[in-house]
């Protein structure tokens, strides 16, 4: 029985992101080109070019797979109910520890943070759960207060994460962790202390449970 289009497309781009992911793991951002994914798994660049326009298409789906990978696990794995702030935590932490996984992938990260248009997308998988957890603590926030509150975020995670990076022997990963969650919780007026209860919880997960086989590149 012949094989659909429709599932060798979708066979087709996931082995294209595959290999980009094997390229940018071991040559980073800049020097992987996509004239030598084309090559490496035999296709032409305009048919990649049809699942993916540019280098920076494949980055951003990079991330949706990892955001994906990291949401399902924390929501299989997760042993009370919990709320939308609390997912959140505990989402980032996965996700976080997996930009973070090793030498390669690290440096991938910060390429990716230094380009600021790209490093705009980086997070706007984390911030889908923002509107939720607005409206799960009935914050009253207006929809031009909420585009500058995460301007405002954005600009400090990207600035600590940057600083954490190329300073690791001077920035421990759970004071970067509660720096960035604390600041949120002051962003929108959350009660601190129940921000501390969720990254108490989050350190509890990470205790429990071994996601060392969520990467964002391989």
């Amino acid at each position: 029985m012949a094989v659909s289009k429709s599932k060798r497309g979708l066979k087709t781009q996931k082995l294209i992101l595959q290999t980009a992911k094997e390229f940018f793991y071991e040559k980073g951002y800049e020097k992987t080109t996509i004239k030598e994914i084309c090559e490496k798994i035999d296709i032409r660049t305009g048919n990649l070019a049809y699942y993916y326009k540019t280098k920076d298409d494949l980055v951003k789906a990079i991330y949706d797979d990892l955001f994906l990978e990291s949401y399902t696990f924390v929501s299989t794995h997760l042993e009370h109910k919990t709320s939308a702030l609390e997912r959140n935590t505990i989402n980032s932490l996965v996700d976080f520890r997996a930009r973070l996984r090793d030498k390669n992938t690290t440096r991938f990260y910060l390429d990716n943070l230094k380009k600021k248009q790209l490093s705009l997308y980086l997070d706007n998988n984390l911030i889908r759960f923002v509107r939720q957890f607005i409206t799960e603590l009935k914050l009253d926030i207006s929809e031009k207060e909420l585009q500058d509150i995460l301007y405002a975020e954005y600009g400090l995670r990207r600035e600590l994460t940057i600083r954490m990076i190329e300073n690791p022997e001077e920035n421990d990963f759970w004071d970067y962790f509660t720096t960035i969650n604390i600041f949120r919780c002051r962003l929108y007026k959350i009660d601190e202390n129940l921000m501390r209860a969720f990254l108490f919880n989050a350190m509890e997960f990470e205790r429990k449970n071994d996601f060392s086989q969520i990467r964002l590149l391989i």
